[in-house]
């Protein structure tokens, strides 16, 4: 967390935090990713915020963002934006708090709606306090690469209102998912309303 927060390089990290090297430290986080620990925990983390009664499921939000691929990969393809050099998409959907709730990887010549349907249905499944009903966003905020009228049904079929593309909120308030992407290839993501 203190090196997404401060922005520093790995080997920058300083000692008097008691977590070793730096170089350690990243080598840990990239084996932790590829045996897929961070999948398994994200679950148990959203289930303790739910019951902490911290997640906002009033509406949830959808975007995505272009990364440079630095070396070629499974999910890269070429960038539209970026003279087609090869490129990821990180697709996000969070909470109404900006809490994570799924990520997906695609080339970055994906078009944002190919991910939106896994990314919704695939969400980890969170029980509401003092239930066995499963959590679902009421609300879905996407910019206009959302606003196909097959997902919109899909959506209303799930009985998740879509506020898609130029359709606002009745609340009025405008919102975004902003990706913060360190060299490293870890991001944190902020929501603002």
């Amino acid at each position: 967390m203190f090196v997404l927060r401060t922005d520093i390089p790995w080997e920058d990290l300083p000692q008097e935090l008691g977590a070793g090297s730096g170089m350690t430290c990243w080598r840990r986080l990239k084996e932790w990713n590829h045996v897929g620990v961070w999948r398994q925990r994200h679950p148990v983390l959203l289930t303790k915020l739910e019951q902490a009664g911290l997640l906002n499921w009033e509406r949830a939000v959808i975007d995505s963002s272009s990364v440079r691929a630095m070396h070629r990969g499974e999910h890269t393809g070429p960038n539209p934006t970026d003279r087609a050099k090869r490129g990821s998409k990180r697709h996000v959907l969070t909470d109404g708090n900006g809490v994570v709730l799924n990520v997906e990887l695609s080339g970055a010549n994906q078009h944002d709606i190919s991910q939106a349907k896994h990314l919704v249905a695939k969400r980890p499944r969170v029980r509401q306090r003092r239930s066995q009903r499963y959590r679902k966003p009421k609300r879905l905020l996407g910019d206009r690469a959302y606003g196909s009228t097959t997902f919109g049904q899909w959506l209303s079929n799930q009985q998740i209102t879509p506020l898609l593309g130029k359709q606002q909120p009745e609340d009025n308030h405008e919102c975004m998912v902003v990706v913060l992407v360190s060299g490293d290839g870890l991001s944190s993501m902020l929501w603002r309303c």
